[in-house]
Protein backbone atom coordinates (compact mmCIF):
# COMPACT_ATOMS: atom_id res chain seq x y z
CA UNK A 1 0.00 0.00 0.00
CA UNK A 2 3.11 2.76 0.56
CA UNK A 3 4.69 1.67 -2.19
CA UNK A 4 1.37 2.06 -4.35
CA UNK A 5 0.73 5.70 -2.45
CA UNK A 6 4.62 6.35 -2.84
CA UNK A 7 4.13 5.83 -6.71
CA UNK A 8 1.14 7.81 -7.07
CA UNK A 9 2.51 10.84 -5.14
CA UNK A 10 5.97 10.93 -7.65
CA UNK A 11 3.33 10.57 -10.39
CA UNK A 12 1.17 13.20 -9.64
CA UNK A 13 4.85 15.28 -8.61
CA UNK A 14 5.83 14.81 -12.86
CA UNK A 15 2.42 15.96 -13.38
CA UNK A 16 2.36 19.34 -11.76
CA UNK A 17 6.49 20.29 -12.95
CA UNK A 18 6.89 23.27 -14.24
CA UNK A 19 9.71 23.93 -16.76
CA UNK A 20 11.69 27.17 -16.32
CA UNK A 21 9.71 29.36 -18.72
CA UNK A 22 12.92 31.54 -20.06
CA UNK A 23 15.13 28.10 -20.12
CA UNK A 24 15.54 28.33 -23.81
CA UNK A 25 17.31 32.02 -23.59
CA UNK A 26 19.70 30.63 -21.14
CA UNK A 27 20.43 28.03 -23.24
CA UNK A 28 21.04 29.99 -25.86
CA UNK A 29 23.31 32.70 -24.53
CA UNK A 30 25.24 29.71 -22.70
CA UNK A 31 25.90 28.05 -26.56
CA UNK A 32 26.82 31.51 -28.23
CA UNK A 33 29.50 32.44 -25.31
CA UNK A 34 30.54 29.18 -26.12
CA UNK A 35 30.95 29.98 -29.33
CA UNK A 36 32.74 32.82 -29.62
CA UNK A 37 35.55 31.80 -27.06
CA UNK A 38 36.01 28.08 -29.08
CA UNK A 39 36.31 30.19 -32.51
CA UNK A 40 38.23 32.43 -31.01
CA UNK A 41 40.77 29.80 -29.98
CA UNK A 42 40.24 28.51 -33.41
CA UNK A 43 38.67 25.64 -32.42
CA UNK A 44 36.52 25.12 -35.95
CA UNK A 45 34.34 22.28 -35.45
CA UNK A 46 33.11 22.88 -31.56
CA UNK A 47 32.28 26.47 -32.49
CA UNK A 48 30.60 25.15 -35.59
CA UNK A 49 28.50 22.71 -32.77
CA UNK A 50 28.19 25.93 -30.43
CA UNK A 51 26.85 27.94 -33.10
CA UNK A 52 24.17 25.41 -34.35
CA UNK A 53 23.01 24.60 -30.46
CA UNK A 54 22.36 28.87 -29.98
CA UNK A 55 20.27 28.54 -32.75
CA UNK A 56 18.31 25.42 -32.10
CA UNK A 57 17.51 27.04 -28.74
CA UNK A 58 16.89 30.81 -30.14
CA UNK A 59 14.20 29.11 -32.51
CA UNK A 60 12.20 27.82 -29.56
CA UNK A 61 10.15 31.13 -29.60
CA UNK A 62 8.71 33.39 -31.54
CA UNK A 63 10.13 35.77 -29.45
CA UNK A 64 13.28 37.09 -32.39
CA UNK A 65 15.05 38.84 -29.83
CA UNK A 66 17.15 36.43 -28.64
CA UNK A 67 17.84 35.21 -32.40
CA UNK A 68 18.84 38.32 -33.67
CA UNK A 69 20.90 39.36 -30.75
CA UNK A 70 22.79 36.05 -31.88
CA UNK A 71 23.35 36.64 -35.68
CA UNK A 72 24.09 40.41 -34.80
CA UNK A 73 26.88 39.06 -32.34
CA UNK A 74 28.71 36.43 -35.05
CA UNK A 75 28.34 39.60 -37.47
CA UNK A 76 30.32 41.42 -34.91
CA UNK A 77 32.88 38.52 -34.69
CA UNK A 78 32.82 38.21 -38.77
CA UNK A 79 34.07 41.69 -38.58
CA UNK A 80 36.53 41.52 -36.06
CA UNK A 81 38.07 38.62 -37.43
CA UNK A 82 37.93 40.65 -40.92
CA UNK A 83 35.33 37.80 -42.60
CA UNK A 84 33.00 40.15 -42.82
CA UNK A 85 29.45 39.24 -44.75
CA UNK A 86 27.31 42.63 -44.24
CA UNK A 87 24.80 41.06 -41.56
CA UNK A 88 22.67 38.87 -43.92
CA UNK A 89 21.09 36.43 -41.37
CA UNK A 90 20.18 39.66 -38.98
CA UNK A 91 18.64 41.72 -42.13
CA UNK A 92 16.64 38.96 -42.66
CA UNK A 93 14.83 39.08 -39.45
CA UNK A 94 15.46 42.83 -38.27
CA UNK A 95 12.38 43.70 -39.22
CA UNK A 96 10.50 41.05 -36.93
CA UNK A 97 12.14 42.33 -34.06
CA UNK A 98 12.56 46.33 -34.38
CA UNK A 99 14.99 46.35 -31.07
CA UNK A 100 16.73 50.19 -30.67
CA UNK A 101 19.63 48.68 -29.28
CA UNK A 102 20.31 46.23 -31.40
CA UNK A 103 19.13 48.19 -34.57
CA UNK A 104 21.93 50.99 -33.64
CA UNK A 105 24.25 48.02 -32.94
CA UNK A 106 23.78 46.88 -36.71
CA UNK A 107 24.32 50.70 -37.85
CA UNK A 108 27.96 50.58 -36.25
CA UNK A 109 28.94 47.18 -37.63
CA UNK A 110 27.85 48.42 -40.85
CA UNK A 111 30.08 51.65 -39.90
CA UNK A 112 26.84 53.92 -40.94
CA UNK A 113 28.03 56.63 -38.07
CA UNK A 114 25.37 59.26 -39.14
CA UNK A 115 22.36 56.62 -38.21
CA UNK A 116 24.05 55.61 -34.79
CA UNK A 117 23.01 56.90 -31.58
CA UNK A 118 25.20 56.68 -28.88
CA UNK A 119 22.50 56.64 -26.71
CA UNK A 120 20.51 53.62 -27.58
CA UNK A 121 24.18 51.71 -27.86
CA UNK A 122 26.24 49.57 -25.18
CA UNK A 123 27.49 51.97 -23.09
CA UNK A 124 30.92 50.89 -23.40
CA UNK A 125 31.47 51.65 -27.33
CA UNK A 126 29.54 55.17 -26.37
CA UNK A 127 32.86 56.97 -26.36
CA UNK A 128 33.93 55.03 -29.62
CA UNK A 129 30.93 55.89 -31.62
CA UNK A 130 30.81 59.76 -30.47
CA UNK A 131 34.38 59.63 -31.97
CA UNK A 132 34.15 57.78 -35.03
CA UNK A 133 30.97 59.94 -36.00
CA UNK A 134 33.20 63.37 -35.51
CA UNK A 135 36.13 61.56 -37.29
CA UNK A 136 38.48 62.36 -34.31
CA UNK A 137 40.57 59.19 -34.85
CA UNK A 138 43.11 60.18 -32.00
CA UNK A 139 39.90 60.00 -29.27
CA UNK A 140 38.33 56.97 -31.23
CA UNK A 141 42.30 55.35 -30.31
CA UNK A 142 42.00 56.49 -26.50
CA UNK A 143 38.55 54.40 -26.54
CA UNK A 144 39.28 51.62 -27.96
CA UNK A 145 42.29 51.57 -25.54
CA UNK A 146 39.90 51.76 -22.30
CA UNK A 147 37.64 48.56 -23.78
CA UNK A 148 38.80 45.87 -21.16
CA UNK A 149 36.54 42.91 -23.53
CA UNK A 150 38.49 41.10 -25.76
CA UNK A 151 36.30 41.04 -28.15
CA UNK A 152 34.42 44.49 -28.00
CA UNK A 153 38.81 45.58 -28.23
CA UNK A 154 39.36 43.50 -31.42
CA UNK A 155 36.07 44.64 -32.92
CA UNK A 156 36.25 48.33 -32.74
CA UNK A 157 39.73 47.57 -34.04
CA UNK A 158 38.17 46.71 -36.80
CA UNK A 159 36.00 49.73 -37.45
CA UNK A 160 38.76 51.86 -36.72
CA UNK A 161 41.11 50.16 -39.91
CA UNK A 162 43.85 52.11 -40.67
CA UNK A 163 43.23 54.63 -38.22
CA UNK A 164 44.15 52.38 -35.55
CA UNK A 165 48.03 53.73 -34.13
CA UNK A 166 50.84 51.29 -33.37
CA UNK A 167 49.95 52.13 -29.82
CA UNK A 168 46.90 50.57 -30.38
CA UNK A 169 47.45 47.99 -32.21
CA UNK A 170 50.26 46.46 -29.30
CA UNK A 171 47.96 46.98 -26.46
CA UNK A 172 45.72 44.90 -28.14
CA UNK A 173 47.61 42.25 -29.58
CA UNK A 174 48.63 42.04 -25.44
CA UNK A 175 44.44 41.58 -24.38
CA UNK A 176 44.30 38.86 -27.07
CA UNK A 177 47.38 36.74 -26.15
CA UNK A 178 46.55 36.87 -22.49
CA UNK A 179 43.31 35.28 -23.25
CA UNK A 180 44.75 33.12 -25.73
CA UNK A 181 42.52 33.77 -28.83
CA UNK A 182 44.45 32.76 -31.67
CA UNK A 183 42.37 33.81 -34.14
CA UNK A 184 42.08 37.32 -32.74
CA UNK A 185 46.04 37.14 -32.49
CA UNK A 186 47.02 36.40 -36.46
CA UNK A 187 44.31 39.20 -37.36
CA UNK A 188 46.22 41.71 -35.00
CA UNK A 189 49.85 40.42 -35.87
CA UNK A 190 48.71 41.33 -39.78
CA UNK A 191 47.61 44.49 -39.15
CA UNK A 192 51.05 45.57 -37.59
CA UNK A 193 53.17 43.74 -39.87
CA UNK A 194 51.28 46.49 -42.16
CA UNK A 195 51.75 49.63 -39.76
CA UNK A 196 55.47 48.44 -38.65
CA UNK A 197 58.43 50.53 -40.03
CA UNK A 198 60.91 49.32 -37.84
CA UNK A 199 62.70 46.68 -39.59
CA UNK A 200 63.85 44.66 -36.42
CA UNK A 201 60.36 44.60 -34.75
CA UNK A 202 58.40 43.74 -38.23
CA UNK A 203 61.03 40.22 -38.12
CA UNK A 204 59.55 39.67 -35.16
CA UNK A 205 55.87 39.97 -35.71
CA UNK A 206 56.80 38.02 -38.90
CA UNK A 207 58.46 35.13 -37.00
CA UNK A 208 55.99 34.93 -34.86
CA UNK A 209 53.01 34.98 -37.56
CA UNK A 210 54.95 32.42 -39.09
CA UNK A 211 55.41 30.18 -35.66
CA UNK A 212 51.23 30.86 -35.27
CA UNK A 213 50.54 29.14 -38.76
CA UNK A 214 52.84 25.96 -38.34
Amino acid sequence: MRYILGLSFLLLSACSFKPEPNRWQYKASTAFEAYKHDRLEQKTLLAKNDYQRALFHAKQSADFETLASIYLGKCALDRALEVYNGCKEYTQIGDLVNIKRLENYFYMLQKEWEKVDPDSIDARYEPFVKAMQKRDYSAANNALKHLKDPVSKLLALSLLKEHATLSTLYDTLDLLSFYGYKAGVVVVLRKLLQKEKDKTKKAVLERKLRLLRE
